[in-house]
């Protein structure tokens, strides 16, 4: 059976007391949220990589993903601003001001991450061409009877002439008078 650490209890203590003191400001305002709104868009990166990338700067290592977690649910949620991602949007925004942005960028370059393109994209996109061509040509085939069906000007049109065009080509059919000119 595992062993519990005996330092457990006091660094989740340290932690939840950094959490509350280190953390917040009391005075949170919505031009302070803004500005860290335009420190992400100006750095081309999510917020919640600005707050990872200020954590860095501010110490000098990551932050936890559970105190990111908890950190970035109370700024979305509560409108809290930790002290340290204030102090990093006023740095962004001054370096903008004097146009000193290039080392910024190059540190969020790190957290720019886009997502993997998916290896399933090629048969996606041909499943889905060739469902359309499939659904084109089954519309060929539609019949129309004037007893049963609502009055139609073409009747063996689809409603886009170039697709009904190809449609008819593939099929082998003459197409009907309204739709060649």
């Amino acid at each position: 059976m595992p062993t519990r650490s005996p330092h457990r209890g006091w660094r989740k203590f340290r932690s939840d007391l950094l959490y509350l003191t280190l953390m917040f400001s009391d005075n949170t305002t919505s031009k302070e949220m803004r500005a860290v709104t335009d420190a992400a868009a100006i750095l081309y990166m999510r917020e919640v990589d600005l707050f990872r990338l200020a954590h860095l700067k501010r110490w000098g290592r990551e932050i936890s993903p559970v105190q990111l977690e908890r950190l970035f649910a109370a700024y979305m949620f509560e409108r809290h601003v930790p002290v340290w991602v204030r102090e990093f949007s006023e740095l962004v925004h001054r370096r903008q001001h004097y146009g000193t942005l290039a080392s910024l960028h190059a540190d969020a370059k790190h957290y720019r991450k886009l997502p993997k393109p998916s290896p399933y994209g090629g048969f996606i996109v041909a499943a889905v061409l060739a469902g359309s061509l499939i659904f084109t040509l089954a519309l060929t085939e539609v019949s129309y009877h004037p007893g049963t069906s609502a009055p139609m000007e073409c009747h063996r049109g689809t409603g886009f002439e170039v697709i009904a065009k190809l449609a008819y080509m593939a099929s082998g059919k003459p197409p009907p008078a309204c739709i060649t000119p």
